[in-house]
């Protein structure tokens, strides 16, 4: 899946000194949100990185199912908590090509599905981000 979309709010966030991106799109006459997208935003960082670092961080026996709900519960910290956060951008236009899509098969924090990938944000200096979650970075 490549998206091009424009959203209310993008929120920029780090984790371990690496950049992401989270926002929500509808894709039903629901319009609440229901797929959560979360990447990466450099695009010479692999979208994998996401999943690796939920495998890392969660207990050896969890699953695929798991790892989604970590990678959920950290964007939406960083949104909600300003755990993370690098900032909020407001009314953006993006282009999203997918890596890798979980369907939870129930509401999971307000999402049915996640999608991971590479999230660019059009006209984004992408630096100050990455600077930034570098000092900040916490093992």
């Amino acid at each position: 899946m490549t998206a091009t979309a424009s959203s209310d709010r993008v929120t920029v966030f780090h984790m371990f000194g690496e950049v992401f991106a989270y926002t929500t799109r509808s894709e039903s006459p629901l319009m609440i949100g229901e797929v959560g997208i979360i990447g990466v935003l450099d695009p010479n960082t692999s979208p994998r990185l996401l999943w690796h670092l939920a495998e890392a961080y969660c207990r050896e026996r969890d699953q695929t199912g798991d790892h989604a709900r970590w990678l959920v519960n950290q964007a939406t910290r960083a949104r909600v908590v300003g755990s993370g956060r690098l900032g909020d951008l407001r009314k953006s236009e993006w282009k999203f090509s997918a890596d890798k899509r979980y369907h939870f098969g129930r509401l999971y924090s307000n999402h049915m599905i996640l999608r991971t990938g590479l999230l660019e944000v059009v006209g984004l200096d992408l630096a100050p981000f990455k600077e930034r979650a570098r000092a900040e970075r916490i093992y």
